[in-house]
């Protein structure tokens, strides 16, 4: 049985100044979904990854909500309530000035400048492609993926500390270099892939090393593993 990704309203507290603050976070991708090729994955309910990242209204610094202090969960107030009013006009306004493509690129600043690792960083900007490219925000999704290129190759080039997740990696460099148009980096990539991928991901690396040898940037499903 899938379980929706829904997310609820949460009170947190900023690490760095302090603010307490209500967000709408989420703890799960949700159930029964499908991987794309760039290993976004889209199960059943909202579209989950803007609600992983949260901007502190006070010094506007934007990191995972995992970062911020949880002071606990709210309840969901009547739109009738004055506070349920205020509380839904301050997260339409949170919505609005801040959407997952411009939250992932702030974050993804604000761990760089802190010095997160390379690996942390990669992810930021390829989740804040997924969210542009669900916003058909197609000019930013190609920023960001080029942004989670560079870092990719940064955290490989340091050193990953399994080999499952330097393949992985190795695909996603691939990958990203086909969804971008850049078929013979892409194929370098895929040809250093290992022999023996996680199964989950060998149908799919093979498919799309041949759509780069074709010179096909499409997005792609991963076929399942069967």
């Amino acid at each position: 049985m899938s379980s929706a990704a829904t997310p609820h309203f949460a009170r947190l507290r900023c690490p760095g100044c302090g603010t307490v603050f209500p967000a709408e976070i989420l703890a799960s991708t949700g159930a029964g979904g499908t991987v794309e090729s760039d290993l976004c994955y889209r199960g059943s309910g909202v579209f989950p990854y803007p609600y992983f990242v949260v901007v502190c209204p006070g010094c506007l610094v934007a990191a995972y909500a995992s970062d911020f202090t949880y002071l606990g969960r709210m309840p969901r107030y009547s739109p009738l309530d004055p506070l349920g009013r205020k509380l839904g006009a301050f997260l339409k306004e949170q919505r609005e000035h801040y959407p997952g493509t411009a939250k992932y690129g702030m974050a993804a600043r604000a761990y760089i400048a802190r010095g997160a690792p390379p690996l942390t960083i990669a992810y930021l900007y390829l989740r804040g492609s997924w969210c542009a490219r669900h916003d058909r925000d197609y000019a930013a999704e190609r920023r960001y993926q080029l942004e989670a290129l560079h870092w990719f190759k940064e955290a490989l080039a340091r050193g990953l500390p399994t080999r499952v997740e330097g393949a992985i990696v190795t695909y996603l460099i691939g990958e990203l270099n086909r969804r971008t148009g850049q078929f013979a980096e892409a194929l370098a990539w895929f040809g250093r892939l290992p022999p023996d991928l996680p199964s989950w991901l060998a149908p799919g690396a093979r498919e799309m090393q041949a759509l780069a040898s074709r010179g096909d940037a499409s997005g792609r499903t991963l076929p399942r593993d069967s």
